[in-house]
């Protein structure tokens, strides 16, 4: 009898602190949830999409991080030029993730690719990545580049945070939490208080430009507290490192050659801020990038290269509106 009393009450005890767990769970997903509905958290890609009239052909094929499509009105050059675009909008988006939706473009007969020494960085991953490139392809990447484990183990944990993120959409999302609290903290304080934005820009409006009026601020007016925030966000997302031989070399390599062959390619080389430059691009990374361009080059030599990296105009930080979006 004694035995059959103390049994139950494990049985209880377990099923209480069972029902805790879940209770506990329901109102921490609920919580997680409410952040990114009032926070306005990104947590899903857009994608493919065609700009301009679909039966306007042959199609351009444009792929590029924000850093490209900030600053180019695509429905005015669509209208201008009577031509439509096949075009892919992942927030912080890079080659691998581009590389999915090339076949889609089935037909583009012009390529048209923006890249910058911040989106070809391998340490740096888009933190939707693994909802756009698949696993086989990223294991496949892995043992053919051979990273070492500590950036493989970054790519192979995103995989099981989706699933996390089913229930918990802030899990893995820290500065994106910050950075909307502190923009909600702006907008309330902005009468009586001048507090600078941090949030940048990480998915452009197909009209050009981010509609955001933070995203029209330059970093030369900002202070230097902030400045400081924002190099700090970024040595962290890409764990203090920069390096250009790996995963996003053989997509880009992937890309190039897919382009080729149907029509012209023309790769964009854009410019980061010279705070982002001194911060980050020493003399061997420099070295690096370099040498990843010039690869690309011998892959397909007669791709045409603009290099707006070296254009002295740019070169400043009155063209920003953070370290890395002019």
């Amino acid at each position: 009898m004694l035995v059959s009393d103390l049994q139950r009450a494990e049985v209880n005890r377990w099923a209480q602190l069972g029902m805790i767990a879940v209770v506990v769970t329901v109102v921490t997903a609920l919580l997680s949830h409410g952040l990114v509905a009032v926070l306005h958290i990104r947590t899903t890609i857009v994608g493919h999409r065609v700009v301009g009239n679909p039966q306007a052909k042959p199609r351009v094929f444009v792929a590029g991080s924000s850093l490209l499509f900030d600053g180019i009105a695509l429905d005015q050059i669509c209208s201008t030029l009577h031509q439509s675009m096949d075009i892919c909008l992942v927030p912080g988006s890079s080659p691998p993730e581009w590389e999915t939706f090339q076949p889609l473009a089935t037909e583009a007969r012009l390529t048209l690719l923006g890249v910058s020494a911040y989106d070809l960085n391998e340490q740096h991953l888009c933190d939707f990545r693994s909802q756009v490139v698949t696993f086989h392809q990223a294991a496949r990447d892995l043992a053919v580049a051979s990273p070492g484990w500590a950036l493989a183990k970054r790519v192979i944990s995103q995989y099981p945070l989706d699933w996390v993120r089913v229930l918990f959409p802030t899990a893995g999302r820290s500065q994106g939490v910050m950075g909307g609290l502190k923009e909600q903290l702006r907008k309330l304080a902005r009468p009586w208080i001048q507090i600078d934005s941090e949030v940048g820009p990480t998915l452009p409006s197909l009209e050009g430009g981010n509609a955001d009026s933070a995203a029209m601020e330059r970093i030369a007016d900002s202070s230097a507290g902030t400045l400081l925030r924002q190099l700090a966000k970024m040595r962290s997302a890409c764990h203090g490192s920069h390096s250009y031989d790996g995963l996003k070399k053989r997509a880009l390599i992937r890309m190039l050659e897919r382009g080729r062959r149907q029509g012209p390619v023309v790769v964009v080389v854009l410019p980061v801020s010279p705070e982002y430059q001194k911060e980050f691009l020493d003399r061997d990374t420099r070295m690096q990038f370099e040498r990843a361009l010039a690869d690309y080059q011998r892959v397909v030599p007669d791709a045409a290269y603009v290099r707006l990296d070296q254009v002295p105009q740019l070169n400043s930080n009155e063209n920003f509106s953070d370290v890395v979006h002019m």
